[in-house]
């Protein structure tokens, strides 16, 4: 099976004053990743094996590596069982990595070589989605619609319940505090199932960035306190609209 050949991005939006390399570069990438990752199958490991060490050391680029050994022809005889698991579904029609490619690297598409690309940044993307499990838009598609379902039912019965809690006056701070942690609760698991079928590397360093700064204890405190504060509203709300109706 044939995942791509550079020969295929030639003519329509290539640049025509890009070097012929430029079209090479997210193929190359994607495989230096499988090397590197022992997803290489046993062809590349015994036949080029000092060219792996070059391309592990710096010495060799990816592009290079593709061009010289596969004539930039990638197909699944260049990755062993796992990485053809892989690559046939994300890498595949329905697959998620060329979009995944361009909205990283937009800037470099057809227009930089490889050694303008960061590479751990490449690789940052890929493991997250190989993380995920969700390496197609059809996949991406249902897990987005089990996060609106989820996000719908169960923020509805969340607000539905400290309303009630209002309307039979319950006691306030238990009702308030107990909605509190379970709004939190509920944040927290709504942004794991996005982060899911929503792979950002932009947003997993800002993440990182916060988490550095702020302690994780800290930001559940913060997140916490902000949810008491939203329960109280809908509590609110149920007392005023058992007023009005009194």
């Amino acid at each position: 099976m044939k995942y791509d050949d550079v020969e295929w991005h030639y003519g329509g939006d290539f640049p025509e004053d890009s070097p012929e390399e430029y079209a090479a570069t997210h193929i190359a990438l994607f495989l230096k990743w499988c090397i590197l990752n022992g997803l290489s199958s046993d062809y590349h490991t015994i036949h080029f094996a000092q060219d792996i060490e070059d391309l592990q050391n710096g010495k060799m680029t990816a592009t290079q590596y593709l061009f010289k050994n596969i004539d930039g022809k990638f197909t699944s005889e260049d990755l062993n069982d796992k990485g053809n698991e892989f690559a046939q579904v994300y890498y595949g029609d329905d697959g998620l990595y060329y979009e995944d490619y361009s909205k990283h690297f937009v800037d470099l598409l057809y227009e930089a070589p490889e050694e303008d690309h960061d590479f751990e940044k490449f690789s940052s993307i890929l493991e997250a989605r190989m993380r995920s499990g969700i390496l197609t838009e059809p996949q991406r598609q249902k897990t987005r619609t089990i996060y609106l379902l989820y996000t719908f039912i169960i923020g509805t019965l969340i607000i539905s319940l400290l309303i009630f809690a209002g309307i039979k006056e319950y006691h306030l701070w238990p009702s308030v505090l107990l909605g509190g942690l379970v709004n939190t609760i509920f944040r927290v698991s709504k942004r794991t199932i996005k982060k899911n079928y929503s792979v950002d590397i932009n947003n997993n360093e800002k993440s990182n960035l916060d988490t550095d700064s702020i302690s994780t204890a800290g930001v559940f405190s913060f997140m916490f306190l902000s949810m008491v504060i939203v329960s109280a509203f809908w509590y609110g709300v149920g007392v005023l609209g058992k007023w009005l109706l009194s």
